[in-house]
């Protein structure tokens, strides 16, 4: 039985601490994703799905936010659920039936994002962010 993990992109709206809601709000966040990244690398049975990645990453300059801050605009739940649904459902009917399934499954957006990732990793400052996309 494999377990998929995530981190839901909605900010916490108070708190039971004495720090400011935007300091408990990422550090929940920031504690939730390292203990689902533990359990990733250390348990084959544990697969990760970045929905709080692909919906609050900060180049997408709020696309995937309503004006509430709070709530994933309705364009940000269909890119969530069609990447959901072609990295766990499709994947798995396409193992099933024999094909590799990073040869099938294409999703422009996803790609485009994970390129633009992996591209500030490597450069040398955040600037690169500041590029249209």
């Amino acid at each position: 039985m494999s377990w998929i993990l995530t981190v839901s992109p909605v900010p916490l709206v108070a708190t039971a601490t004495n720090q400011h809601v935007l300091l408990a709000s990422v550090a929940a966040k920031s504690i939730l994703r390292s203990v689902v990244e533990e359990l990733y690398l250390q348990y084959d049975h544990f697969e990760y799905f970045p929905s709080y990645e692909i919906a609050s990453y900060f180049a997408n300059r709020g696309t995937f936010i309503e004006a509430d801050l709070r709530t994933v605009s309705a364009a940000g739940v269909t890119l969530v659920m069609r990447a959901f649904q072609e990295s766990f459902v499709l994947k798995e009917e396409l193992i099933g039936r024999g094909q590799r399934a990073q040869d099938a499954i294409t999703v422009e957006q996803i790609g485009t994002l994970e390129r633009r990732i992996e591209a500030a990793s490597r450069a040398e400052s955040d600037e690169v962010f500041n590029d249209p996309v």
